[in-house]
């Protein structure tokens, strides 16, 4: 168990981790944190829509704090018109760096919605890295076309409070 020692006395992580889910499942602005070992813990950032012309797009990233662990980012893809098909490339760059993600598969299409579900890793020390840029992109390659993708000020948040709690 994860205890965090504070002037006046020690408080138990878990009961933290509680409230955490409690607020992140009814407001949307916290990073869900759930123990996994000790040590350990797993890092959901919640899905947030990241704005970009002509095209739908939700992120949503899985991260454990584990060396070696990559980052379980997953996106959604809707345009409007047609069915999305095929993702080529994705990569977040912020700061002149690229951050790859890799082994990018499809979960599922919808035919009825226009939406594809794709899961993809970011190697950790990527994602690491990328928590501590001020501001970035996605950059998604859709059927040959290139999707510049901004993300909400919520995503940033979710970055630093992952950062920090990471950092402490």
């Amino acid at each position: 168990m994860r205890i965090i020692k504070k002037a006046g006395g020690i408080h138990h992580l878990p009961l933290l981790v509680l409230v955490l889910l409690a607020l992140g499942c009814t407001s949307a602005k916290y990073v869900n944190i759930f123990p996994v070992a000790p040590g350990v813990f797993q890092y959901f950032l919640p899905p947030t829509r990241w704005e970009a012309k002509t095209l739908d797009v939700e992120v949503d990233i899985t991260y454990r704090n584990m060396p070696g662990s990559p980052a379980a980012c997953n996106i959604s893809l809707v345009k409007s018109g047609s069915m999305p098909r095929t993702v080529s490339s994705a990569f977040f760059t912020a700061s002149g760096a690229e951050y790859p993600l890799e082994n990018i598969t499809k979960l599922f299409a919808e035919l009825k919605d226009n939406k594809l579900r794709i899961t993809t890793q970011l190697p950790g020390e990527k994602f690491l890295k990328l928590l501590e840029e001020p501001a970035l992109l996605l950059v998604v390659i859709l059927d040959g076309t290139q999707y510049d993708c901004t993300p909400p000020e919520v995503f940033l948040e979710y970055c630093r409070q992952v950062r920090d709690d990471i950092n402490s």
